[in-house]
């Protein structure tokens, strides 16, 4: 057994990958052949139907930025709870909906954008542990494994908004890392672009927990630099992370 997990298959990113993608695909196969929807709870009663709204308005060559179906038109729709209007991954698949074909609407505003950010985030976990972390495929392979079918994972798809967040948690993560270890304004870019996303994703809590986890590990790697006498480079993690956050700021408020 020992021989068979260190042959290089196994030692390989893209077979890893693969593995991780298939796992995903698996769980998603129920809903993909009719057998087992994914469509209940909130996002059966409201999720769905919000897409669904910005769908036709994007048909329509219009952003939605109002409720005309509710109070007389008085609701403003991009200032509702998680409102992931703005959200530019989710464009291409309103562009891609039917006016009244349900069916194809479920696929491309929820099962598509669901099935892909849940492997976003599989291997973003993925890359977290093998570049960050340094682990080798077969570990980092686990750790995204048990990350994407977490209970993090498993009930938050009834919220599309908390699985983007959760999907770009780990690529944050990786940066803060990467700046630590190499100082960029590419890597700030990056990061500020990332946190970007998780803010038009429109999630406030969770947008806010993942900033504190980003938070801690800036400070913990600034702590071990400061152990070894590195009291310049310790301040390379925080600073450069308060860089990227207010970059993400003032691009999600464009």
């Amino acid at each position: 057994m020992a021989t068979l997990l260190t042959r290089p298959v196994f030692r390989s990113d893209g077979w890893a990958l693969l593995v991780l993608t298939l796992g995903i695909a698996v769980l998603f196969l129920p809903s993909a052949v009719g057998s087992l929807g994914m469509f209940h709870d909130d996002q059966a009663m409201a999720e769905f139907p919000w897409h669904y709204f910005i769908a036709m308005r994007f048909l329509d060559g219009e952003i939605p930025l109002w409720d005309p179906h509710t109070w007389c038109g008085g609701i403003p729709f991009y200032a509702r709870y998680y409102a992931d209007t703005w959200y530019f991954p989710l464009w291409p698949f309103y562009l891609l909906s039917r006016p009244g074909d349900l069916d194809l609407s479920y696929w491309t505003l929820s099962l598509l954008p669901l099935f892909l950010h849940y492997l976003l985030a599989g291997a973003g976990m993925y890359l977290f542990l093998r570049r960050a972390l340094r682990l080798r495929p077969l570990s980092s392979l686990a750790g995204g494994w048990i990350y994407v079918f977490s209970p993090a994972f498993s009930y938050s798809y009834v919220w599309f908004p908390i699985v983007a967040v959760q999907a770009w948690l780990p690529f944050l993560l990786l940066q803060v890392v990467q700046l630590d270890r190499r100082p960029s304004w590419g890597g700030v870019a990056r990061g500020g672009i990332v946190l970007g996303l998780m803010s038009l994703a429109a999630p406030p809590p969770h947008l806010g927990y993942s900033l504190v986890l980003a938070a801690f590990l800036a400070l913990a790697l600034s702590a071990r630099r400061l152990l070894r006498g590195e009291y310049a480079a310790s301040l390379r993690a925080p600073l450069l992370l308060a860089a990227a956050v207010i970059l993400g700021v003032c691009l999600s408020a464009v």
